[in-house]
């Protein structure tokens, strides 16, 4: 009882109406202090972090507290992550991927687009930390508009249907700094026993991560292939909360009310936009380092991007 009231207060900070809907399963449990991070844009103020760099490397420092137990486990997956070669040899092999995806997205194959995304994916998990921290390294292409449990029976409005067919897809994008957003655990974790759901918030996009087998000392950490990109947004920030609350009811419980949630709330009362799903990919020149100054550039220049979508 006393968790669902935590969990009721945090819900309350959050400045976005929520649906009430009953969903049938466990209470909510706390997960470690990744819980203080939650939706950072609304909880970690400028006095506890006072740039978005410190903010990505306490993101990042927490995700290595969750996946490495053994220090020496852990020194020696920062070594390989941080060792120019490796990483020469890990964009290679994205590189290649990357003209694979791009092949079967000509010939319109999205078997072999989702092969192929699953390979990219299998890397970035492989490669998490260097992925996260060279974010700027990355772009997103557009593969399709969201349409939740697609191979099955739903509860997605003709409307909304009828939108996306009629949607002009989004343009490819590309991140210009390395900085994350926010993360949230999320509210499905308290069902997965050993595992726990991540949400990590950068710009207009949200990834769904997944660290399994946690009582190990090498739990495993897996990306899902496919980001979710908000091409029209317009609010302040991305809620990872409701994105969360979405996941749970809609995608995964196939909730009637998780899709009106997604549908009225997310995407027309909130102002998201219709969502798409993205892969991302090394950009043509992802193999060189970036400097500080000029991650200061991008900063602008994400600004007058943003400014002009």
């Amino acid at each position: 009882m006393k968790i669902k009231k935590r969990f009721l207060a945090i819900s309350l900070l959050i400045p976005i109406a929520l649906p009430l809907f009953a969903i049938s399963c466990a209470n909510y449990s706390e997960r470690s202090s990744l819980n203080k991070l939650i939706d950072t844009s609304q909880v970690v103020t400028n006095k506890d972090i006072d740039n978005n760099e410190a903010k990505s490397e306490l993101i990042l420092n927490n995700l290595l507290s969750r996946t490495f137990k053994n220090e020496i486990d852990r020194v020696n997956f920062l070594n390989q992550q941080n060792d120019s070669n490796y990483q020469n040899t890990l964009l290679d092999q994205l590189n290649s991927l990357k003209q694979d995806f791009l092949k079967a997205k000509q010939d319109n194959n999205q078997t072999q687009m989702d092969l192929t995304a699953n390979k990219l994916a299998d890397l970035y998990s492989q490669n998490w930390y260097f992925f996260f921290k060279n974010l700027s390294k990355f772009s997103g292409t557009f593969n399709d508009f969201v349409i939740i449990n697609k191979t099955k029976d739903n509860f997605h409005s003709a409307q909304y249907l009828n939108q996306v067919k009629n949607k002009t897809p989004y343009r490819d994008f590309r991140y210009l700094t390395n900085y994350i957003d926010s993360i949230k655990v999320g509210e499905e974790s308290a069902e997965l026993g050993d595992s726990s759901v991540l949400y990590i918030a950068k710009d207009k996009s949200v990834f769904r991560v997944t660290i399994r087998n946690e009582s190990l000392d090498k739990p495993t950490l897996s990306i899902r292939p496919y980001i979710w990109y908000f091409g029209d947004f317009g609010a302040r920030n991305i809620s990872l909360s409701i994105i969360s609350r979405i996941w749970h009811s809609a995608v995964i419980h196939n909730y009637q009310e998780g899709y009106e949630l997604f549908e009225k709330s997310l995407i027309k009362d909130q102002n998201y936009g219709i969502p798409a799903k993205f892969v991302l990919l090394p950009k043509i020149n992802a193999i060189q380092e970036e400097s500080p100054a000029s991650q200061t550039s991008n900063t602008q220049e994400s600004k007058t991007q943003e400014n002009e979508n």
